[in-house]
C-alpha cells in the first residue's frame, strides 16, 4: 500500500491528488473505506437493524482493532479531557453533582472529572461495551479504582439501563454530532426524568446552514431544528455563545455548544 501511494505522488500531478483525497483528505476513505461503510449501513437497514446498533458495531470493530495491533489510545486525545473539565466547572459543575456522561467513550472526561467530583458521583455510559471496558484500564493506570465510579453499557436511547437515576449535571461532548434526528428526540424524552429540580445538560452539535449526513457516521443540523428537538420535548434551550465555535468539514459546519433545563 505504501507503495502504491509512493507512485501516485510520484506519477499523479499534486492538483489531481488533491482533488481526488477530496474534503476527505484521503484517496483511500474516499473511494474504498466510505462505500464500503455506507453498504455495510444500507445492509442493517435492509436487515431491520438500527442505527445505534449499527454505530455500536463499528465503534466496537475500531477497538478491537486497535488492541489487535497494540495501538495505544491517541494521548492528545485524552489530554483533552481537561478542557471538558474546565469547561464543566466554567458552566456551574460542583463536586456535590451526580454527574452523567453520556457517550463517556474511552472515559477521557471521566479521567480528569471524577477525582473532582465527591466519592461515586460520577457515572458513564456508553452504546459501545468496547469503549467503556478500555476506558476502565485507562482510569485503572491512572489510580482510579472502579468502586470510585459507575459506567453503563446502554443498548438505546430509551436509558432503561439508568432506572430511577437521577443527575445534576449531564454532559454529552461529541455525541449528538454521530446521532440521527429520531435518536435525538428520543435521548431528550428519555432524560426527563433523569434531571433532578435544577439539573442541566450541555452538549455539543454541528451547527449548519442545512440537516446533512456526511461520512455516514456525522450529522450536521441547523440550530432551529436541534433547538425544536429540545423545546418540543419540554426543555427550555440556550445556545452557549461564549463555547468557542470550531469549523469542521471545510467550514460546512461549527462544533457549539448548547445548555438545556426543565
Amino acid at each position: 500500500m505504501k507503495i502504491f501511494y509512493f507512485f501516485i505522488k510520484k506519477i499523479i500531478p499534486k492538483k489531481i491528488v488533491v482533488w481526488l483525497r477530496g474534503s476527505h483528505n484521503s484517496v483511500l476513505h474516499r473511494f474504498v473505506n466510505l462505500p464500503k461503510e455506507k453498504i455495510k449501513y444500507f445492509y442493517y437497514k435492509l436487515t431491520g437493524k438500527t442505527w445505534i446498533e449499527f454505530y455500536s458495531d463499528r465503534l466496537n470493530k475500531f477497538v478491537i482493532q486497535r488492541k489487535l495491533l497494540k495501538k495505544e489510545i491517541n494521548n492528545s486525545y485524552i489530554i483533552n479531557g481537561k478542557n471538558h473539565l474546565k469547561y464543566l466547572i466554567k458552566n456551574g459543575l460542583k463536586p456535590n453533582h451526580n454527574f452523567l456522561d453520556y457517550g463517556c467513550g474511552f472515559l477521557r472526561t471521566g479521567l480528569y472529572v471524577i477525582p473532582y467530583l465527591k466519592y461515586g458521583n460520577y457515572t458513564g455510559v456508553d452504546i459501545s461495551i468496547e469503549r467503556i471496558q478500555e476506558g476502565e484500564k485507562l482510569l485503572e493506570k491512572n489510580g482510579i479504582k472502579k468502586n470510585e465510579f459507575k459506567t453503563i453499557f446502554v443498548k438505546d436511547c430509551k436509558l432503561k439501563e439508568l432506572s430511577n437515576m437521577k443527575f445534576d449535571f449531564i454532559y454529552a461532548g461529541s455525541v449528538l454530532t454521530h446521532m440521527p434526528p429520531q435518536d435525538i428526540i428520543q435521548l431528550f424524552y428519555s432524560l426527563k426524568n433523569k434531571f433532578t429540580k435544577n439539573g442541566v445538560m450541555y452538549f455539543s452539535f454541528h451547527q449548519s446552514e442545512k440537516f446533512e449526513q456526511i461520512n455516514t457516521k456525522d450529522f450536521l443540523y441547523p440550530l432551529p431544528k436541534i433547538k425544536n428537538f429540545a423545546e418540543e420535548a419540554g426543555y427550555k434551550f440556550c445556545l452557549d455563545a461564549d463555547a468557542k465555535k470550531n469549523p469542521v468539514y471545510n467550514n460546512k459546519a461549527h462544533v457549539v455548544f448548547a445548555k438545556i433545563n426543565l
